[in-house]
């Protein structure tokens, strides 16, 4: 397995590259500390899984919910592996609607990164130790988490203008000319598969989310 390997600092670099190699799992072929030399280097370097950290502050691109999504523009069938010390349940989300297969809490042990390589190779998806309890005490399951990028388009309009336009159920009928009941169908819908209860979650999670406000 060929890799590519994003984190700003040397010394996690360092461990991930000679805990991989003495795993025997696979063998890193590029080594970056920013966004901009991780963009640069896959265009230039073929590899079957990129490696990152979600934030770089050195980098210019600093949203590392955008590098993914960039990321899986440039090389649509690569996996994307995500590490991060950030155990936030709405951050995963967005990362895996922008096309991460496999998050990784840096708290965890090297084990929990070989085995999300091992998965990724495979195009399965995993989530580390940490936030797979997050998911549990969010009553979520792994399947609803990756259910989120395949929202329909009806779902992310009544989404819109619930959340950014501040329209009520009701509003969004009379204006898209149809009935109440299938606007609140639709949201409702989409709070299933964003594993949000309420209308406060609701509001936060698309504020949060660039990909709806566009």
């Amino acid at each position: 397995m060929r890799i590519i390997l994003a984190d700003d600092h040397s010394i996690v670099r360092y461990g991930i590259r000679m805990a991989i190699e003495a795993s025997g799992v696979g063998r890193i072929v590029g080594e970056v500390a920013t966004a901009e030399e991780l963009v640069s280097t896959v265009k230039q370097i073929q590899c079957d899984v990129i490696v990152t950290d979600l934030s770089m502050p050195a980098s210019q691109e600093r949203d590392g919910v955008l590098l993914v999504e960039r990321l899986r523009r440039l090389t649509p069938h690569t996996p994307i592996v995500v590490i991060t010390a950030m155990r936030n349940l709405a951050i995963v989300k967005m990362l895996v609607s922008r096309g991460a297969l496999a998050v990784v809490d840096k708290g965890s042990g090297i084990d929990d990164l070989i085995m999300a390589l091992r998965y990724a190779l495979r195009r399965e998806v995993y989530l580390s130790g940490s936030i797979r309890k997050l998911l549990r005490e969010a009553q979520l399951s792994e399947r609803s988490l990756f259910r989120e990028s395949v929202l329909t388009r009806s779902e992310i309009e009544v989404l819109r203008m619930f959340a950014y336009d501040g329209l009520s159920i009701l509003d969004i009928a009379k204006r898209l000319h149809r009935s109440p009941k299938t606007i609140s169908k639709h949201k409702r819908n989409a709070q299933e598969k964003l594993g949000l209860a309420t209308n406060q979650e609701l509001l936060d999670f698309c504020r949060n989310n660039e990909k709806l406000s566009q």
